[in-house]
């Protein structure tokens, strides 16, 4: 439910820009780095959770790169009804605006999901760790994960 709900924003937010027309720069502009955005999370005018997210300009694996963090957590009522606790980070490459790597931990009805995702262009593969399970696919250059969607809508609106 929570992923849903994440993934649902995430389009909403990535809808509203303008596709990213083609040109000779960069494919997306560059992420707000303008602090944190909070955000409540309402369901028929009662308050469920909430959601902060935040980016910053850093250092990954020895390159300039964005650092996207979103946590979000249900209220003390909902939480006896149905608990969901979610933290998501995602590296984004400053130059090339592709995802370096990208992790969830979310929490939801008692049951724990650690996902994470990292980018080896080196090696031209994708190294993804579900639930402690590692699966390494080919991988082309390029795309965002739904994170960084998120903060790309957030610029174009």
């Amino acid at each position: 439910m929570a992923a849903a709900g994440l993934v649902a924003l995430a389009a909403a937010l990535a809808l509203r820009g303008d596709g990213g027309a083609a040109g000779a720069g960069p494919l997306l502009p560059t992420l707000p780095t303008d602090g944190p955005s909070l955000y409540k999370v309402e369901y028929l005018g009662i308050t469920c959770g909430h959601m902060v997210l935040s980016s910053e300009l850093g250092n990954r694996a020895g390159r300039a790169a964005y650092h996207i963090v979103m946590t979000a957590r249900n209220s003390k009522f909902f939480n006896k009804i149905y608990r969901v606790d979610g933290r998501i980070e995602s590296w984004v490459d400053a130059a090339s605006l592709s995802t370096l790597s990208y992790e969830s931990d979310i929490t939801e009805k008692g049951e724990r999901k650690v996902r994470r995702y990292r980018i080896d262009a080196e090696r031209g593969v994708l190294v993804a760790e579900r639930d402690g399970k590692v699966k390494e696919t080919p991988y082309q250059d390029g795309g965002l994960d739904p994170l960084a969607f998120i903060f790309r809508g957030r610029l174009l609106a």
